[in-house]
């Protein structure tokens, strides 16, 4: 029997199919049946899109779970999200809650560009703020609207009205209705979280306008048609001047606008991905691997910007580094990075070996049936992975 290895799997969820933590679980049940003499460690990832409020709550002993029911993405009917809280050793009181959970694409069955809202976060944010805490970390991944975070806003208390006056209605086709913001219910809204700590989680550095902007470059994602991306980024960027916001600040386009309005409200953006994996402390566990796999639905050269594998490779890549430095003569491939996605799009990076990814499609023979049932071929690609491991650990000793 080959010698035991240290296998790290810290995988993201695969988008709409299968949560992180249960892709974690399908390919340790795989490697297993290959190598079970191997420690495995499943240590579920996010970026700030979706399970980001669920990581969190794995992470953290004592974190609880609190549900609650919200406005739908469209502003009308109910759905049921949660957020997680916990209490650290030093008294903080942090909450957590997602977009993906409050008015995420996944929540919906077909797109809704025009009236997708952002109303159902603001509603999460004013049940966490009535409960008392010091932060709220709000990962801000799989929008399903380009409102620039006005139903958030509104939700909150902020009067946002056309041109008679009256409320503007959710989403972005009443966004281009907007001609004023009542400042006063704007300032109360910022003294009332004033002494509360607000930390952005995302995945992406766009400003809110422009040829990157958040029509532009995310609208489409939503279903919203080319034809209305000019009246959206005029819609999106007289949002920002009547909140006195900053259009080309980094993370503004985020989320079809909510990064913008968010750091309005004194919000500070940071990498999903990467303060995700500080919390986890992956650093630590990477220190000791022999093998780390990761992974997520679509696999092409945008992943390793900013998302979950190209965080996962970067703090490989420092492991080795460090490993070097303080075992010289050591093996300095380790650990090795294996990755896992629905699909593989595109040329990946030259320093990131397409040889060590692996597609379900690819095992499943097409993506209908890699969709269908993903937890098999997650299963089977646990088996696939362990196997080439067995094999170069053979080659090495020989």
């Amino acid at each position: 029997m080959s010698e035991p290895l240290t296998v790290v799997i810290a995988p993201d969820s695969l988008k709409g199919t299968c949560p992180a933590p249960q892709v974690a679980a399908a390919l340790q049940v795989g490697w297993r049946t290959v190598r079970p003499q191997d420690t495995l460690i499943e240590v579920p990832m996010a970026d700030g899109g979706e399970g980001t409020a669920a990581v969190f709550y794995r992470a953290q002993p004592g974190a609880q779970h609190h549900s609650l029911c919200l406005s739908g993405p469209d502003g009308t009917g109910q759905t049921t999200s949660f957020f997680t809280s916990v209490r650290t050793q030093h008294g903080r009181r942090i909450a957590v809650v997602d977009v993906a959970s409050t008015c995420g694409i996944e929540l919906i069955n077909q797109p809704i560009p025009l009236t997708g809202s952002t109303r159902a976060l603001g509603e999460a944010i004013a049940a966490i703020v009535d409960r008392g805490v010091d932060e709220i970390i709000i990962g801000i991944g799989s929008s399903c609207s380009t409102d620039g975070g006005a139903g958030m806003l509104q939700s909150l208390g902020v009067r946002l009205c056309d041109g008679e006056g009256a409320a503007i209605r959710p989403g972005l086709q009443g966004l281009v209705t907007l001609e004023s913001v009542d400042e006063d219910t704007l300032k109360n809204l910022q003294q009332r979280l004033a002494d509360i700590t607000i930390t952005v989680l995302c995945d992406v550095d766009n400003p809110l306008t422009g040829p990157r902007g958040a029509a532009t470059v995310f609208g489409p994602q939503k279903g919203l048609a080319d034809t209305y991306f000019d009246s959206a980024d005029t819609a999106l960027a007289n949002l920002c001047t009547l909140l006195g916001g900053d259009p080309q600040q980094p993370g503004a386009g985020a989320a079809g606008g909510l990064g913008m309005a968010l750091r309005v409200l004194g919000a500070t953006l940071q990498p999903g991905a990467h303060t995700i994996a500080t919390l986890l402390g992956l650093d630590r566990l990477l220190s000791s691997a022999d093998i780390v796999l990761t992974g997520e639905g679509s696999l092409d050269a945008s992943s390793f910007h900013g998302k979950v594998v190209g965080t996962i490779s970067g703090l490989v890549e420092q492991a080795r580094d460090q490993r070097t430095d303080t075992e010289p003569g050591s093996d300095h491939r380790r650990p090795e990075l294996l990755i896992v996605a629905g699909r593989i799009t595109g040329d990946l990076p030259s320093s990131r070996s397409a040889a060590q990814a692996l597609a379900l499609t690819e095992l499943a023979g097409n993506e209908q049936s890699a969709i269908d049932d993903p937890t098999r071929w997650l299963r089977e690609a646990g088996k696939v992975l362990a196997k080439r491991a067995t094999k170069q650990q053979q080659h090495i000793l020989r």
